[in-house]
């Protein structure tokens, strides 16, 4: 695979420690943007055991990006079931977005979107959400390059 080569796939129980580290760079950038975000080193083992839990369930979809062998992006989507009184019974959730620094403006994370939106049309879904840091503006920019409608700040 030469270096402009990125693929897509399903992340493997193989992949959880880069991908735990790829949440912790990213959780990291946004404390620097709101220190109320900070998250604890400490943490790491729940995070884990977060990423084993999801590569199990079949209402979550765990990709990894794989440039060169290593893990250069993630994403986490999974299926919400929603109040009973709202019209749409089941909608999709981006849950986490990561690429590594190095790896950006190459369309990795567009391309890790992309087979979400295709996991998501084939679970029947055509809806989706995603929670972003008010502070981030690089991801508001990515989500609406992407046509969301609409996002929940966090």
């Amino acid at each position: 695979m030469t270096s402009h080569q990125t693929l897509i796939r399903i992340a493997t129980k193989y992949d959880i420690e880069p991908i735990v580290d790829l949440w912790y760079e990213a959780a990291y950038y946004h404390s620097e943007l709101d220190p109320r975000l900070k998250v604890s080193p400490d943490e790491r083992a729940s995070v884990r055991i977060s990423f084993e839990k999801d590569i199990d369930s079949e209402n979550v979809m765990l990709l990894a990006a794989e440039t060169e062998d290593r893990v250069v992006g993630y994403i986490s989507a999974k299926i919400i079931i929603t109040a009973q009184v709202q019209l749409v019974s089941k909608m999709g959730f981006i849950e986490g977005i990561t690429v590594t620094e190095a790896q950006r403006r190459r369309g990795v994370a567009t391309t890790l979107f992309k087979a979400t939106l295709i996991w998501f049309k084939g679970q029947e879904i055509d809806q989706v959400r995603v929670d972003v840091a008010y502070y981030n503006s690089v991801a508001r920019k990515f989500w609406m390059r992407m046509n969301l409608q609409s996002f929940h700040y966090a």
